[in-house]
């Protein structure tokens, strides 16, 4: 999956709503599966704690809630997600650019279940703000 979006950060960009369109390739040889084709994402994150690893950068856990609406299923899926963000303060210019890993559970009925398990990678550029929390 693929995606790119955009959003807020309020409360010290603590809580930051994101809105996500992605693409998922159809499964190999045209396989099972209604989760394919174009997506579209609203993201709640919530930061938890800063840990300070130097002068410009600090690491986070991050906890949050998706919803995604499939078109190809006409579906809308929700999901629970676990991040580990790093923010790199001041890399060009202003910008904070932060780098994460996350992991998310959606909660779908498929053939072999009703939990998928997926793992992000990505980033996210900060360029209006000077100081991170």
């Amino acid at each position: 999956m693929v995606s790119f979006g955009g959003g807020f950060g309020f409360f010290g960009n603590i809580v930051r709503p994101e809105i996500l369109m992605g693409y998922t390739e159809q499964p190999a040889g045209g396989g099972e599966g209604d989760f394919y084709g174009f997506s579209a994402q609203f993201k709640l994150n919530a930061r938890m704690y800063r840990l300070r690893l130097g002068d410009r950068v600090s690491a986070y856990p991050s906890l949050g809630t998706g919803f995604t609406f499939f078109p190809n299923a006409s579906q809308v899926v929700s999901s629970a997600f676990l991040a580990q963000e790093l923010d790199l303060d001041h890399v060009i210019g202003q910008t904070i650019v932060t780098f994460y890993f996350e992991e998310s559970l959606y909660f779908v009925q498929t053939a072999e279940g009703n939990l998928l398990f997926q793992l992000a990678i990505g980033l996210r550029l900060q360029p209006f703000k000077k100081e991170s929390l």
